[in-house]
C-alpha cells in the first residue's frame, strides 16, 4: 500500500510537472503571439508616422519652392522693366541728339555719320547682350547643377527641368519681342 501511495505521489508529480511545462509553453505560444501582434501594429503605426512627416516636408519644400520661383521671375520682371525703361530713355536723348545734328549738318555727312555710329552700336550692343546671356547661361548651369546635386528626388528634378524649358522659352519670347521693337523703331527713324 505505502508503494502504491508512493508510485500514485510519483506519477502525481510527473503529471503536475508536465501539466507545468504544457502550460508554460502555452502562456510562452500565446505572449509571443501578443508581441508580435504588437510589434507589427508599432510597425505599421511608426510607417504611417514617417510617412506623414515626409509628405509634410515635401509639402513644405514644394511650398518653398514655389515662392522662390515667384520671387525670382518677379525679379527678373522687375529688372527688365528697368532695362525696358532706360532704352526708352537712351532712344529718346538718341533721338534729341540726332535731330540736332540734322539740323545743323549737311544731309550727306549726317547720313554717313548715323549709319558709322548705328553701326558701332549695334556691334557693341550685340556683344553686351552674347556677353549678359552667356554671363546668365553660366549662372543659370551652375545653379541647376548645385540643385541637382543636392536633391535626389525624382519628381521635383523632373518638375525643375520643365520649369527651365518654360523659362528659357519665355525669355526667348521676350528678347525676340525686344528687338523685334528695336528694329521697328530704328526702321521708322531711319
Amino acid at each position: 500500500m505505502i508503494r502504491d501511495q508512493n508510485s500514485y505521489l510519483h506519477v502525481r508529480q510527473s503529471v503536475i510537472k508536465i501539466q507545468a511545462w504544457f502550460r508554460c509553453l502555452l502562456a510562452k505560444f500565446i505572449y509571443k503571439q501578443k508581441k508580435a501582434g504588437v510589434l507589427a501594429i508599432q510597425k505599421y503605426y511608426r510607417a504611417y508616422k514617417r510617412g506623414k512627416t515626409e509628405r509634410e516636408m515635401y509639402l513644405r519644400k514644394h511650398a518653398a519652392i514655389i515662392v522662390l520661383q515667384s520671387a525670382f521671375r518677379g525679379m527678373k520682371a522687375r529688372l527688365l522693366l528697368r532695362r525696358v525703361r532706360a532704352a526708352c530713355i537712351i532712344q529718346s536723348f538718341w533721338r534729341m541728339r540726332q535731330e540736332r545734328r540734322r539740323v545743323l549738318l549737311v544731309k550727306h555727312s549726317v547720313i554717313v555719320l548715323q549709319s558709322h555710329v548705328r553701326k558701332q552700336q549695334q556691334v557693341k550692343r550685340y556683344r553686351e547682350i552674347k556677353y549678359a546671356a552667356s554671363v546668365i547661361q553660366a549662372r543659370y548651369r551652375a545653379y541647376t547643377a548645385s540643385k541637382k546635386a543636392v536633391t535626389s528626388y525624382q519628381n521635383l528634378r523632373h518638375a525643375a527641368i520643365i520649369l527651365q524649358s518654360a523659362f528659357r522659352a519665355r525669355q526667348a519670347r521676350m528678347k525676340f519681342n525686344r528687338l523685334k521693337s528695336v528694329i521697328k523703331i530704328q526702321s521708322c527713324f531711319r
